[in-house]
């Protein structure tokens, strides 16, 4: 009869179990447009957070793609894949709570008893060895929701924990990127600013010849000496440049600094203008996914402290053997077995799960305002990178078109020397400012390309 209880008190709370005390709340979704267009309809920003992209494999760079590749190395990377196995374990930790629990234990003792305490009577034994085996079953019915809320937390930041991976994983890609973008930029610098110091040498060479013919000025002739000074401290920083972003690739990768050889030949990739996209992809990003799975386990938290208000029930179970001789601990007189039920539930706390209910309250609302927050400033971030894009590519387009004229006048002034229609100095004079904006249009390129890429990164 008594087993047959139990089990019944065992069932009800089995069934009782998915019950739960999380409130229903109105929906926190933030509306956003449907395009990156201030007139456009709205839509809901919410969504799972998908596995990273291999957005840098656009820009078709074999190098970069294998950089990208070796990002598996870096520390940081490691460290945070280490801090998902905690809560993958601390999750697990809390399935467990769900399932029964059992014990086995075994001792032997060996006990005197004084004679003179209260209830001794003579003949009984004050003296004597006992042996014990006893197999133990605890489980706790979760009829109020109180465990199943405490793995939702731990599922919830075990997703907010992969979230912050995802955000590292794109900002390491996207440091890796601006690194090897800028290299790539400085090695194709290079070579044009040697070019350039000759010219510029020769030309203020024949700018000291002219001087001493009495066709210029000093001052002419020092603006042409210090031109080549400039171009050697830009050579001197160029090469500095390139040492530090090799050292900070190498450092990305995992590896010591100075470990990682920058290729050569390699061309900076060009950009395509941003097509139309719509806003729903920024619940895509980390940040907002992140605040979103933070509000789920804000929303447990207040089941959680709801169930303060109801009893908790026990159940228990044992069995097992024990005797005073160890030739007697099989027989059937050793056995001993328990069957239980408890409950317990606090009656006065003197305002304390009130208070408490009040907090995770509090501490959901401010979720809330916090996961509306991050998804404004997606939006604010992508219009932002979009605006940059757009600004940086027509910066490039003009330069592109000044560079084209450049060019022809270099062309026009080396056919004129050739023809004995002008001079050297003038034909040095229009390649050096070509070579310029060359220059010019090669950091053009790589602020293009870094425009791009926070674009990118801003809606991945």
């Amino acid at each position: 009869m008594r087993l047959k209880l139990l089990l019944s008190i065992g069932l009800i709370g089995w069934m009782l179990s998915a019950c739960s005390l999380d409130p229903k709340q109105d929906d926190p979704r933030l509306k956003t447009p449907a395009q990156f267009t201030p007139d456009a309809r709205f839509v809901e920003l919410s969504g799972p957070s998908p596995k990273p992209s291999a957005w840098w494999e656009g820009y078709g760079d074999p190098q970069l793609n294998q950089l990208e590749q070796g990002l598996q190395g870096n520390q940081d990377l490691l460290a945070q894949m280490q801090h998902i196995e905690q809560s993958r374990a601390y999750l697990a930790a809390q399935q467990g709570q769900l399932w029964p629990q059992a014990d086995l234990a075994a001792g032997v003792s060996n006990q005197q008893l004084s004679r003179n305490r209260a209830t001794y009577f003579p003949g009984f034994p004050y003296r004597y060895t006992d042996q014990s085996v006893a197999l133990g079953l605890s489980w706790e019915p979760d009829v109020f929701g109180r465990l199943h809320d405490q793995e939702r937390i731990a599922h919830s930041l075990l997703q907010a924990d992969e979230d912050d991976l995802h955000a590292l994983q794109l900002s390491l890609q996207g440091q890796l990127a601006l690194s090897y973008m800028a290299l790539i930029a400085d090695q194709q610098t290079r070579p044009l600013l040697q070019e350039q110091l000759a010219d510029s040498r020769r030309y203020a060479q024949l700018m000291h010849l002219t001087l001493d013919a009495g066709n210029a000025v000093i001052t002419t002739v020092d603006a042409a000496d210090s031109a080549v000074e400039t171009v050697q401290a830009e050579l001197a920083q160029i090469d500095a440049d390139l040492a530090l972003q090799e050292h900070a690739l190498a450092l990305l990768l995992g590896h010591n600094a100075g470990s990682y050889q920058a290729p050569h030949g390699a061309q900076l990739p060009s950009v395509q203008r941003p097509q139309v996209l719509p806003a729903s992809v920024l619940a895509r990003r980390p940040d907002v996914a992140r605040q979103l799975h933070l509000l789920e386990a804000a929303k447990a938290r207040i089941g959680l402290a709801r169930s303060a208000y109801f009893p908790r029930f026990m159940l228990s179970a044992g069995a097992g053997l024990e005797s005073g001789a160890p030739q007697e601990l099989l027989d059937i007189p050793s056995q001993l077995w328990s069957l239980g039920a408890s409950s317990l539930v606090t009656l006065f706390d003197g305002g304390q799960r009130r208070a408490l209910n009040r907090q995770m309250q509090a501490a959901y609302d401010e979720q809330v305002a916090h996961y509306r927050q991050s998804g404004l400033n997606a939006i604010r971030e992508a219009e932002d990178a979009r605006s940059s894009l757009s600004a940086a590519l027509a910066r490039e387009d003009s330069l592109r078109r000044q560079v084209k004229l450049a060019d022809e006048q270099a062309d026009q002034a080396r056919i004129a020397e050739r023809e004995g229609m002008s001079s050297e100095l003038e034909r040095l004079q229009a390649r050096i400012q070509a070579r310029q904006l060359h220059i010019l249009l090669i950091q053009r390129q790589a602020e293009s390309l870094s425009a791009d890429l926070h674009w990118l990164l801003a809606i991945d």
